[in-house]
Order: structure tokens, then C-alpha cells, then sequence
């Protein structure tokens, strides 16, 4: 996880593991679940998550629903961003790694 200010400057990073491994999909989902709890956790304020990701991203914003663990960890996502940011989005950009950028 990078955190960088509105103009691309490195500001704060954070590196976790998982085990067992995931499927890429569900890796990348539960990256962004993790992101925005640092983010909530840290307090920060004005954030757009910026995940290279588009079926992360299109997840996120599409409201469908279903049963397999993709989906539950994308609601997790959801609910933890409707209830605790108020001034934040979830973007797609084709990057080589992942950025949150603070205004």
C-alpha cells in the first residue's frame, strides 16, 4: 500500500502478507479492504483509492451480489467506505502498482 500526495509524491507505505494464498480476484478485493481500513484507522481525510484493478473497481461500484468470497469481501468494501468516508472514491487506473492519493 502507497499513500501519495495530489501530486504523485510518496507520503506513507504499508506492506502485509496473507496466508494461504488467494486467486488473484479475491487477492486484489481483499488488498482494498485492507487499504481503506489503514486509511479509516490512520484517520485520513480526502482519499481517492486507486487500485490497478478494473474488476475490483467495477465490483465495487456495480451493486450484484452473489455468494462466492469475491463478493462478500467487495461488500465489506462497500459497507466500510458508505459508513466511514465521507469525502473519498474508488477509481481504476492501469498502473504498475496501487496508489491512494491525499488532497
Amino acid at each position: 500500500m502507497c499513500l501519495r500526495d495530489e501530486h504523485g509524491a510518496f507520503v506513507l507505505a504499508k506492506t502485509m502478507s496473507f496466508s494461504p494464498m488467494f486467486p488473484v480476484a479475491t487477492g486484489e478485493v481483499t488488498c482494498l479492504l485492507q487499504v481503506m481500513q489503514w486509511i479509516h484507522d490512520i484517520q485520513f481525510d480526502n482519499v481517492d483509492f486507486v487500485v490497478d484493478s478494473k474488476t475490483t473497481v467495477d465490483a465495487f461500484h456495480s451493486r450484484q451480489t452473489d455468494v462466492m468470497e469475491f463478493s462478500h469481501i467487495i461488500t465489506a468494501c462497500r459497507d466500510l467506505f458508505s459508513t466511514q468516508f465521507t469525502s473519498f472514491q474508488v477509481e481504476f487506473c492501469p498502473r504498475q502498482s496501487n496508489v491512494l492519493l491525499v488532497h
